[in-house]
């Protein structure tokens, strides 16, 4: 019966997680797709030209360097809100990915994917291309990915603390825990 149980709760939670995951891919999808729609009625008429002219920024560092400088709610909106929107993402992989400790394949998978964000909003010609969104989202989901691995570590430790032990008293095996203080 506990072991029918236990299967459960597992699927149930593995579930939830799932639907969780395709929640958050919608909000971001809608956020940084159809976020930056012209109010009804309106139709941008901006040009691919324009638009590479005045929306695409390809160096490095150059808009979190501009923030730096004039620190503003905008500023802090900007930087923050492109390293919070990829945190989840990194937090997911970590639960999907449970053998996955390579930080640096995460941080690829992490650049890849906002790098297809970015390039839908220029396919889309919303919002702006920009490299330093690309650093920033990489950045929030390597966060996420970290908590998880720091969460995972802590879960080790937590488990090898306790460890069983035989004993010849009536020939039990009784577990142990050991409390260090």
């Amino acid at each position: 019966m506990k072991n029918k149980h236990t299967r459960f709760v597992k699927i149930l939670t593995q579930s939830i997680v799932v639907l969780l995951f395709l929640g958050y891919l919608y909000l971001l999808t809608e956020l940084l797709l159809f976020g930056f729609r012209t109010p009804m009625g309106e139709q941008s008429r901006i040009t691919y030209e324009e638009y590479f002219k005045n929306k695409v920024n390809v160096t490095p560092l150059e808009t979190i360097k501009l923030y730096l400088n004039h620190p503003g709610y905008t500023s802090t909106v900007n930087i923050l809100g492109n390293i919070f929107v990829f945190f989840p993402m990194g937090l997911f992989y970590g639960y999907f990915f449970k053998r996955s400790n390579n930080v640096i394949l995460s941080t690829v998978i992490f650049a890849f994917a906002s790098l297809v964000f970015e390039s839908l909003q220029m396919l889309f010609l919303v919002g702006s291309f920009d490299v330093d969104d690309i650093l920033l989202n990489t950045l929030g989901g390597i966060v996420g990915f970290l908590l998880i691995l720091i969460l995972k570590g802590i879960q080790y430790l937590s488990k090898r603390k306790t460890h069983r032990t035989s004993t010849r008293k009536s020939g039990k095996r009784h577990i142990q825990r050991d409390y260090a203080k």
